[in-house]
């Protein structure tokens, strides 16, 4: 309650009380404290019922943040919060209110804490019913690699943008800034994309260019990446790759005569086997299959 309300409450009963002739000075004092203490214990309920309210509301954020795709049950319990902060609200403007009913405030605060609680527990159980396995297919492909927070993670797409053989892109010339570890495709793709302006269809741009399940944000995987896609997928006969040309990674190697960074990192999804490879012709072409995180 704000002290501007907290004074209307409390002149409004000095008021009264001075002026009825029927009270002696303790009785005066008596009922004043009265109306101090039952308007300190509403303050200090709604402010409790706040706080509950808001970890309702950051427990939401955090599965806003961390499930995949918000369904109807977390929009409901979004509703039902934005409902109790309303109803909140209404609270803290009727306690600054001179006429409050304080035992109506007692009841609306009781109703509003269980049904704060009876939303967490929903929310709370509904997180812990959604979690992601590999080889889910979510958010446009097939799960392979989920991090930490069990919760975000990388997909493949479900198929090969082009299975019969595509060129890595401005043959062996050094494309500088690439990473082989996982979360660096993306990175990769766009150092690649800035550094080589040829004019096909190369398979870094294959990626880029995807739109696929509602997607656009594809990418070609680093070399660690499309590790844990064989790892993860392949050898449990998910994705449905090729055996028949190894896969392009988004990672630049050395190679041959092109030296540093003029190469790049395929995997044969046959043999599992990683190999440094140069960029143009028969021998140049490689699987091309985009990722995207989520």
């Amino acid at each position: 309650m704000s002290k501007i309300g907290f004074f209307k409450i409390l002149g409004l009963a000095i008021g009264l009380l001075f002026f009825s002739c029927n009270k002696n000075d303790d009785e005066i004092i008596a009922l004043l404290k009265e109306v101090k203490l039952q308007n300190e214990s509403l303050r200090i309920q709604v402010n409790k019922l706040q706080q509950t309210a808001d970890s309702v509301s950051n427990a939401l954020k955090v599965a806003n943040s961390n499930i995949v795709n918000t369904d109807k049950k977390i929009d409901s319990i979004k509703n039902q919060i934005s409902t109790v902060l309303v109803q909140i609200n209404a609270l803290n403007t009727q306690m600054s209110q001179s006429n409050v009913n304080i035992l109506e405030l007692q009841k609306k605060i009781t109703e509003l804490q269980a049904k704060c609680t009876e939303l967490y527990n929903l929310l709370i159980q509904h997180m812990n019913a959604t979690q992601i396995e590999i080889g889910d297919v979510i958010s446009g492909g097939i799960v392979f690699y989920i991090d930490s927070s069990g919760r975000h993670g990388l997909v493949s797409a479900q198929k090969d943008q082009i299975g019969n053989g595509a060129e890595f892109g401005c043959y062996c010339s050094p494309i500088i800034g690439t990473d082989t570890s996982i979360g660096k495709g993306l990175l990769n793709t766009n150092k690649i994309l800035e550094q080589c302006n040829q004019s096909i269809d190369y398979a870094a741009k294959v990626c880029d260019k995807l739109d696929l399940n509602g997607y656009t944000d594809w990418y070609l995987p680093s070399k660690n990446e499309l590790l844990l896609m064989y790892k993860n997928l392949k050898l449990k006969n998910l994705g449905s790759f090729s055996t028949s040309i190894p896969y392009w990674s988004s990672t630049t190697s050395s190679y041959g005569s092109c030296g540093a960074n003029g190469g790049a990192w395929t995997i044969n999804f046959n043999t599992g086997a990683i190999i440094s490879e140069y960029r143009a012709g028969y021998a140049g072409t490689g699987a091309v299959r985009a990722i995207r995180s989520f």
